[in-house]
């Protein structure tokens, strides 16, 4: 039983952690610290998702480690015991009501600490560790679930809950609109954004990706900034294209990555309204080219009458890159896109000056009459747009003005949505005088850096304003060793122990430390070649040109092997 088996091996670790001394963040001994402790998940033949968690910062044991599904039904574990006679399993839901639960209490439980504390105030069952009763725990668990003991109203409430976060960051960014995460190599900064993504996309279901749907994936975008990059990869720019009919290249106005997102994301904001042009055009350009194919006649034209009804058009399909419409055979300059057939059903002039609209909305009365195109009603923004994360890694290493362009006031969080739209450089080459670019609230921005990138430096000022940086320390990183098992502990050593080395020498600092996931590499390498192909590298590009480079080299050696300076004995433990 899937069940049985994880709840065993989450107690059987929240067992071996108790009483065990480790070190934490700060290289500090600690008690409790939790031991093989892997955030692995599990799910049930009913579909019910399993999770849990041991620990916080510094890896020290919670006081009520959990079992948990995505709906915030906990299964904790008072192992001390604290509030129970003996150690004790119990099911319940954070912040509910007594109301809702078969054994209310009293006075709550705090089961969590911190500046925003999470009590639970009864339980729907409860079992001792000596006698589990799987059966029970386990039908309590799908209950609570289920909402089988909550009214209508109590949705919303449920939901509430969701905003408690897996991530203390997430909540940052949610005010901020901008992170950028700052700190030495190997820290997990990455990582971090991408958990983050996660957290705020699922709502605080899952900080993991891969647990993400295919639609919740849709609304994250990931790039890595170098120094070729430039606007026309962000914002538009002009791409070649290659004429079907007469094989000569031109140039054709196309978004970037950044602007095709945030499109996008304003996409996803509009609710309501009426709007089936795409699936009326697609039967109308399909028609045209049946026409044409039918008979193999190169002359072959699909008609249509003209506004007046007073003469045919005569029709044949194009395609251009990645646009298509048609045009009169016969009649120079006669061309009608998709994009500017869309204008006029939605009430805008078809280009600019309007030149030749009466065409363009003859070929949009024929769409309403033989292809069922509706009467278009625009859609209304929604107030609870999903949120979609744009990450951007290695942002300094950019040249962030050329990158961004006007876009620099519009990434400005008070100046989101249309008070902050902006003429891109290319407004000219736009079809229509009146559009602009801006960036929807409900897009996030996070970025990554390293401190001693030697682009740092051009991190423009005016951009730094409008972010918020948050460093990310190599201590902080440590919590992710907790993946290394037996091997974590160890590991923590040689990292702290590096680290002290480097912040010895008067030239480096903090920034120059080595984050943790370097030594996840421990996993498939020993610490020789751990050393020889990954750290040995990095730190001889830090001291290079320094005076005494080889003695400094070999204190780091030393510390990364734990021998003492003083005594020159090896006190490594295992």
């Amino acid at each position: 039983m899937v069940f049985r088996e994880y709840l065993d091996s989450f107690i059987e670790v929240v067992n071996n952690s108790r009483g065990n001394i480790g070190i934490d963040k700060n290289g500090k001994e600690i008690e409790n610290y939790v031991v093989g402790g892997s955030r692995e998940r599990a799910k049930l033949s009913t579909g019910l998702p399993l999770g849990r968690k041991f620990a916080g910062t510094g890896n020290r044991l919670y006081r009520y480690p959990y079992v948990n599904n995505d709906n915030w039904t906990n299964l904790y574990f008072d192992w001390k015991p604290e509030y129970f006679d003996k150690p004790t399993l119990f099911v319940s839901i954070p912040n509910k009501p007594s109301k809702y639960f078969s054994h209310p209490l009293e006075e709550g439980i705090n089961v969590t600490f911190g500046k925003n504390p999470n009590e639970v105030f009864g339980y729907e069952a409860v079992s001792s560790v000596d006698a589990i009763d799987y059966e029970e725990l386990l039908k309590a668990m799908i209950k609570l679930t289920n909402h089988e003991k909550f009214d209508e109203s109590s949705e919303e409430e449920s939901e509430s809950m969701r905003e408690e976060y897996c991530n203390p960051h997430t909540k940052e960014l949610l005010i901020a609109k901008n992170l950028i995460f700052r700190g030495a190599p190997g820290t997990g900064k990455t990582f971090l954004a991408q958990q983050i993504a996660a957290d705020l996309i699922s709502g605080g279901r899952t900080a993991t990706l891969e647990e993400l749907t295919p639609e919740e994936l849709n609304q994250m975008a990931f790039v890595q900034f170098h120094p070729s990059y430039d606007y026309t990869d962000f914002v538009e720019g002009l791409r070649p294209v290659t004429d079907d009919e007469t094989g000569q290249i031109g140039f054709e106005l196309c978004p970037g990555v950044f602007k095709e997102f945030c499109t996008l994301a304003r996409k996803s904001k509009k609710i309501g309204g009426i709007d089936n042009f795409d699936e009326a055009w697609e039967k109308f350009f399909e028609a045209v080219n049946e026409a044409q194919d039918k008979t193999g006649d190169i002359t072959a034209t699909y008609n249509i009458k003209t506004i007046t009804y007073e003469k045919d058009m005569h029709l044949q399909s194009y395609v251009r890159g990645d646009m298509e419409g048609v045009w009169e055979y016969g009649k120079r300059g006669r061309y009608y896109n998709k994009e500017q057939c869309r204008n006029i059903y939605q009430g805008k002039p078809g280009v600019p000056q309007g030149g030749l609209d009466s065409y363009r909305k003859a070929i949009v009365a024929h769409l309403k009459e033989a292809f069922g195109l509706k009467d278009y009603v625009p859609a209304s923004d929604s107030t609870d747009a999903k949120p979609y994360i744009f990450i951007i890694d290695e942002i300094n290493r950019g040249e962030i003005s050329k990158i961004f362009g006007e876009l620099f006031f519009s990434v400005d969080p008070g100046y989101r949505g249309p008070l902050g739209a902006v003429a891109t450089q290319y407004e000219n080459l736009h079809e229509s005088s009146e559009e602009k670019f801006y960036i929807p609230d409900n897009v996030y921005i996070i970025g990554t850096m390293n401190d001693i990138d030697r682009s740092v430096d051009s991190f423009d000022f005016a951009m730094r304003r409008r972010f918020r940086f948050i460093e990310i320390t190599a201590e902080q990183s440590c919590d992710m060793l907790m993946y290394l098992g037996e091997k974590e502990q160890i590991a923590r050593k040689r990292l702290t122990s590096l680290n002290v080395a480097i912040s010895n020498v008067s030239e480096l600092n903090p920034n120059y430390h080595i984050g943790a996931a370097y030594f996840l590499k421990l996993k498939d390498l020993d610490e020789e070649q751990l050393w020889n192909d990954y750290l040995k590298p990095l730190l001889q590009d830090y001291i290079r040109g320094m005076y005494e480079e080889d003695k400094i080299m070999d204190s780091f050696y030393q510390a990364y092997k734990l021998v003492s300076s003083d005594e020159g004995d090896d006190y490594e433990t295992n």
